[in-house]
């Protein structure tokens, strides 16, 4: 891996949504993980520290809103820049993952 390039933690559960933004982002220069599970991912996150998160909210063994309030209450993930994956609508999950 090249120092210049962006580490990209990619927690999404479908494996073949993860494969496909994973290779695309690959080929985009990007540096990807990917972890299976809302609890992986916040293990990756704080053990790696990737300079971008895109984050699923269902998840199985914790969801995407919980992951990202304890990347938020913790010192060293807290500036994480995290992009929400989601096809919900709902205005209140919506505003909900924009003031975490």
């Amino acid at each position: 891996m090249r120092d210049e390039e962006v580490r990209v933690l990619f927690v999404e559960d479908d494996p073949a949504v993860a494969q496909m933004y994973k290779r695309k982002l690959e080929l985009d220069g990007y540096a990807v993980t990917v972890a299976p599970d809302g609890e992986a991912g916040l293990k990756m996150a704080k053990e790696s520290r990737p300079d971008m998160i895109f984050l699923d909210i269902r998840l199985p063994k914790m969801d995407g809103f919980a992951v990202l309030e304890e990347l938020r209450n913790d010192p060293d993930t807290r500036e994480i820049p995290v992009v929400i994956l989601s096809n919900y609508s709902e205005q209140e999950l919506v505003e909900r993952g924009l003031n975490l």
